[in-house]
């Protein structure tokens, strides 16, 4: 996940300092319309990684093998339609996310045209990605992703720096490195026989309809970055202008680099939980998820000590010193930093419902924190605080779920309790 999120990262490191500050604030306008093709992506991932792993920890080796294949198609297929829909309107929609003058406009629809039309390879890249690890194949899937990532990096500079292509450069090092995976992952599932495997799919659309349910949550996470930042982009055009847009830009990389540790850890751990639930060995599953959680505490005492401590450093990586977009960044990223405190206990929460097939209490989670909480504070803040709210604006809706995530943890542990209590005295 660390490695699929620097594709974005990487993409605006070039960017910011071989094509400018312009191009970066064309790729953040565009960045809620692959958000939310992701947010397909991850939704039907993750909630198939879910019901395919409850299903082998239950012995149905069959059934299992008949239902990702199933959920593979089912996305490739989705994928296409969404690039149908979408791509007659792609004007329409540039100027409705902000895009108003000719340039950024242009910057932005040569970016999300050609990211566009290579979205099924980027959709099979999620869904083989993780697969690989309900698979037992971690290894591989860590090392298919930092190959997408070498490649993207490899050609972002020849197509960038070297052929002098712009933005056009960035979307096409991102295909690529979309395809290295989308492919490699095909041929491992076409071959692997012993587990599970592309083969006849099932018949039983109830799977559809559990994948996405049990994976709402993951959907709601993808859709509120959209979500935010179109907020964040009208608010930064509003107070800063479009200096403000390549900051939160920026802050939104480092955002969407760190997220993605505890979001991967997440998609790593739930198939372990998974098949421990169906299994039932509950005792296992709570040990599991106490071990799950103290990482995650300690990730997110790291991530603040970085993005708060670092925050020069990190500015120094897109923008040079006396650029007017470097104050901004560094003064609003040590102010945001304060979210990462307490977002890997949301992140765990929700992750860890949809990892025991709990998908409306794992969507509740997300749709309350980054819908209810986040716009809320989004809308609030800056009245009161000017710019400095618009960056303590999801500090505060994380400080507001603590309660609430909590609370969820000692209820699952209770029953955890309680269950295998039952089980050791033969009460199903």
């Amino acid at each position: 996940m660390v490695f699929t999120s620097f594709y974005t990262v990487v993409d605006s490191l070039f960017i910011t300092n071989f094509v400018g500050t312009t191009a970066l604030a064309a790729i953040n306008i565009g960045f809620p319309i692959i958000i939310f093709l992701s947010a397909i992506g991850f939704m039907i991932s993750s909630g198939g990684m879910a019901w395919v792993s409850i299903k082998l920890g239950e012995g149905k080796k069959e059934k299992a093998i008949r239902d990702f294949s199933l959920i593979i198609y089912f996305g490739f297929f989705i994928t296409i339609v969404f690039v149908a829909i979408v791509l007659p309107f792609i004007n329409q929609l540039i100027r409705m996310l902000g895009a108003k003058e000719e340039v950024l406009f242009k910057f932005t629809k040569d970016y999300l045209v050609l990211l566009l039309l290579m979205s099924p390879a980027f959709i099979l890249q999620i869904l083989f990605q993780n697969f690989l690890l309900v698979a037992g194949k971690g290894k591989l899937a860590l090392a298919l992703t930092i190959s997408s990532g070498l490649a993207n990096i490899i050609f972002d500079y020849l197509f960038i720096v070297v052929l002098k292509m712009g933005i056009v450069g960035a979307a096409l090092g991102t295909g690529i490195g979309y395809f290295v995976t989308a492919i490699y992952g095909g041929v491992f599932f076409l071959r692997n026989k012993e587990g599970i495997h592309l083969s006849k799919p099932s018949h039983d659309f109830r799977v559809i309809t559990g994948t996405m349910s049990n994976g709402i949550s993951e959907m709601v996470i993808n859709l509120s970055v959209a979500v935010t930042t179109y907020f964040f982009n009208f608010l930064t055009l509003k107070y800063i202008g479009t200096n403000g847009v390549a900051a939160i830009s920026i802050i939104m990389d480092c955002q969407f680099l760190f997220s993605s540790i505890f979001y991967g850890f997440g998609m790593g751990s739930s198939p372990l939980i998974g098949f421990a639930w169906g299994a039932k060995k509950y005792k296992y599953t709570k040990n599991l998820l106490k071990l799950c959680f103290k990482i995650n505490i300690i990730f997110s005492l790291v991530m603040f000590a970085i993005s708060f401590g670092g925050a020069n450093i990190i500015t120094k990586l897109f923008c040079s010193v006396d650029n007017p977009v470097y104050s901004i960044t560094t003064h609003g990223l040590r102010l945001f930093s304060i979210s990462f405190l307490f977002s890997g206990i949301s992140e765990f929460t929700s992750s860890t419902f949809t990892s025991l097939g709990d998908g409306k209490r794992s969507g509740f989670v997300a749709f309350l924190r980054l819908f209810v909480f986040t716009i809320l504070f989004l809308t609030i803040f800056p009245m009161l605080f000017g710019i400095n709210g618009i960056w303590l604006a999801v500090p505060a809706a994380e400080i507001a779920m603590l309660f609430i995530n909590v609370s969820f943890l000692y209820e699952l542990a209770k029953r955890l309790n309680v269950l295998h209590r039952n089980k050791q005295i033969g009460i199903d």
